[in-house]
């Protein structure tokens, strides 16, 4: 595993850490992994300790899971996992990579209080909690319990030779992380609050509502800008920025609509060419991919439900239809891989 491996006592990296206060910058920004004193792992990024899902691609691309242990203290995971959101499992090795695309064998004494026995890890690390799935030995086929994807390998009704009924594989990780910026616009933006996801890609208002919610979720880098504007905290954000956002959650949209004249809560600054959003408050509503499956060359339904992590509810689930994103003509890579085609219920 190519980490940096420093006892924090010694200092050289001028990062403090411990199991009781949160990681601060010393002297100089750190980024890599770093231990403390009893052996735990971290991840610096620019002096600040990540949390949740990590994809270290100075690893091979490799994912982790720095559980939030005390606030802003990500600590890395091992074993056996339930994500923040509830609805997903996964299994972290010895050096805390999630592990993907194969069965594993879950012992007597597993973390989630599981029967014993297999499991299958699909492509985007979670445990497939219901249907078929191909098993160790090609060409033979096991049934995996709906809820906690236990395969029991004492009834032949969980025995097949049938390859036809295992579906196609779903949306690697990668894939499924990137598209939950775009999901989140998406479902919370409900204008009659009707309890079911909304999609309305020709309706401006509409539109710019969605892209508001999502860049303003998640759009917290460099390109994001504070302005108070005639008492109202705003914060803007490059053209392009937005016209990759959109590219993604509206897959027919050939340019953005015209900017909401009568609405205070969005202005554009053509000098800089930049759109500003009034500030809003999601809370901890996040959305959440369920379950994914391809039905065609670059197209596959995701199942997603917008749940409150604090609350542990879940206001809303449907499926959506996604494809691969070809807005871009002049060669450029698009932010977001797929675009939102259309919400099928």
């Amino acid at each position: 595993m190519k980490r940096i491996r420093k006892l924090l006592a010694l200092l050289c990296a001028g990062v403090l850490i411990s199991s009781t206060v949160a990681v601060q910058a010393q002297e100089e920004t750190e980024n890599g992994w770093i231990m403390d004193e009893s052996g735990e792992y971290y991840y610096l990024e620019n002096g600040k300790v990540c949390t949740g899902w990590f994809q270290d691609m100075e690893d091979d691309g490799n994912w982790y899971y720095l559980k939030e242990t005390e606030p802003g203290l990500g600590q890395m995971q091992k074993g056996w996992i339930v994500d923040e959101t509830g609805w997903k499992t996964y299994f972290l090795d010895s050096n805390g990579r999630m592990l993907s695309g194969q069965w594993i064998n879950a012992g007597e004494d597993n973390e989630l209080g599981r029967p014993a026995g297999m499991y299958y890890l699909t492509d985007d690390g979670a445990v497939q909690m219901n249907g078929w799935a191909e098993s160790i030995t090609p060409g033979i086929f096991w049934f995996l319990r709906a809820g906690d994807g236990w395969f029991d390998k004492d009834n032949p009704a969980c025995w097949s030779t049938d390859s036809s009924l295992v579906p196609e594989k779903g949306l690697d990780k990668e894939s499924t992380e990137a598209m939950l910026p775009l999901l989140a616009g998406i479902m919370e933006c409900r204008p009659e609050d009707t309890g079911s996801i909304e999609y309305y890609p020709d309706d401006p208002e509409y539109v710019w509502t969605a892209l508001r919610i999502s860049i303003g979720d998640y759009e917290n880098g460099e390109n994001r800008l504070e302005e108070n504007i005639d008492g109202q905290w705003y914060f803007g954000v490059p053209s392009d920025l937005v016209e990759e956002y959109a590219a993604g959650m509206f897959a027919d949209m050939e340019s953005l609509p015209q900017p909401l004249e009568n609405e205070a809560w969005m202005r554009y600054d053509a000098q800089r060419d930049c759109y500003f959003f009034a500030d809003g408050d999601s809370g901890d509503v996040k959305p959440v991919v369920t379950g994914s499956r391809k039905i065609a060359d670059g197209e596959y339904l995701l199942d997603i439900a917008l749940t409150n992590y604090a609350e542990d509810e879940v206001y809303i689930t449907g499926t959506v239809r996604i494809v691969e994103n070809t807005h871009f003509s002049d060669g450029r890579e698009p932010r977001f891989p797929y675009s939102v085609k259309e919400v099928v219920n």
